[in-house]
């Protein structure tokens, strides 16, 4: 990478370190390229050298999540090794689906942009955005959808639709985190509890052995 390509990915990435901040204080409607200017102490002409719109400051911020996001899930089944029973196979389903949880703890910065871009009506996105969030997000839902595939060969599931089972689980587990805004003491393990009834709901719906749920999720 030449000195130029450097510096340009170096700006970039201040300008995403910026929005990131001010997120958390003005919510993306707040958010201009003036005020993004002024946060960093740069012209409003120089930031559109690197990003023609705050829409494309923010599908920037969004894969960055996207990438960390996969890589956190990818640690977190490297530690599982590949699956040989049918309890394994679940287990990685579990594991993998626990992933958007553990991910609010690990970096919570960037899961809140992840988690305001799925929660909010309105897409802050443009096209040219949509695809290439849509095209990384892609890979880490397919990999889900594998697992699943591999449970139901492990006969730890019933013959489904791998790909209508991940939607499920992406929406499910990303509806459990909001509850947590509904309970007095957020570190309580009432949001553990929610997400194991769902999880069990699921996979039961789907085949799986109450036995062997019972023994695979986590219980409080």
């Amino acid at each position: 990478m030449g000195k130029r390509d450097l510096r340009r990915q170096e700006q970039q990435n201040a300008m995403l370190d910026a929005v990131l901040g001010l997120l958390k204080e003005q919510g993306f409607e707040g958010i201009t390229m003036a005020l993004i200017a002024k946060h960093m102490g740069a012209s409003v002409g120089g930031l559109y050298r690197y990003y023609p719109s705050k829409e494309a400051v923010y599908a920037a911020l969004q894969l960055r999540a996207l990438e960390r996001f996969d890589a956190h899930v990818l640690s977190r089944m490297a530690a599982c090794g590949e699956p040989k029973t049918r309890r394994d196979a679940l287990e990685r389903v579990i594991r993998y689906a626990e992933s958007w949880s553990t991910f609010r703890i690990d970096h919570p910065h960037l899961f809140a942009v992840l988690d305001q871009s799925l929660s909010s009506p309105h897409n802050a996105l443009d096209a040219e955005g949509r695809a290439l969030v849509d095209e990384r997000l892609a890979p880490i839902l397919d990999r889900l959808s594998t697992l699943l595939d591999t449970a139901v060969q492990h006969a730890a599931l019933k013959p489904g639709s791998p790909v209508e089972r991940t939607q499920l689980l992406w929406a499910a587990m990303h509806g459990i985190e909001h509850f947590r805004k509904r309970i007095a003491d957020p570190q309580s393990n009432e949001i553990q509890r929610l997400r194991s009834a769902m999880l069990s709901t699921l996979l039961h719906g789907w085949g799986a052995a109450k036995g062997l749920t019972d023994v695979v999720l986590p219980t409080h």
